[in-house]
């Protein structure tokens, strides 16, 4: 189990897609913890969970793996630059049992 979403994904940023359908683009960087959001809805790292991967699938379309939402915390910019990237998911599950999932689109870092 890991802290930190770059030693697993070796990226710094990504969109995080959580199971109830929100969906937060984040800078992580080298920083411990999992992005949710605040009680103020306010995107934060929430460093008391630990996770590891399931699983990675490579996308040919970002848009793909987005699912419909009303909660986005992306820019407009950002969501419409995702359509026809690649990129790659990752699957992870924290040490309380949750799945959420990492879409990194290739031309994020």
């Amino acid at each position: 189990m890991e802290k930190k979403l770059k030693s697993i994904t070796n990226c710094d940023s990504g969109i995080i897609i959580h199971s109830d359908r929100v969906l937060i683009s984040f800078t992580w960087g080298n920083d411990e913890g999992l992005p949710m959001l605040s009680p103020m809805n306010i995107p934060m790292l929430t460093p008391l969970y630990e996770f590891g991967l399931i699983g990675t699938a490579n996308v040919d379309d970002c848009l793909e793996v987005i699912p419909e939402t009303d909660e986005a915390y992306i820019s407009e910019e950002d969501f419409n630059d995702l359509k026809g990237q690649e990129g790659e998911v990752f699957t992870l599950k924290t040490n309380t049992g949750y799945t959420f999932k990492v879409l990194h689109p290739v031309t994020w870092r």
